[in-house]
């Protein structure tokens, strides 16, 4: 019997599949102010799936390029005319 997680994670991923099948290469790299594009996103929850599944779950590193330092990897796509650096306390 497949345990419930397995299963919850099957149907999310056939749902981001089947909700991102009509955006184009071009539309997941936009973005739209201070909003991580598409292919951020979906890198993002990769990045997840083998850090849990994978590396704390089963003790195994398959992609060792993957291994990231504190809070991750920056989004490489700017936002036009934001600046990157940070904001003054208000």
């Amino acid at each position: 019997m497949t345990q419930p997680l397995v299963t919850q994670l099957k149907f999310t991923r056939s749902e981001w599949v089947r909700g991102l099948k009509p955006v184009t290469a071009e539309e997941a790299t936009r973005r739209f102010g201070a909003i991580n594009p598409i292919s951020w996103m979906i890198g993002h929850l990769a990045w997840q799936e083998q850090l849990y599944w994978v590396e704390r779950a089963q003790e195994t590193l398959v992609v060792p390029s993957t291994r990231r330092g504190p809070g991750g990897a920056r989004s490489r796509a700017q936002p036009t005319g934001i600046s990157t650096r940070s904001r003054a306390p208000s």
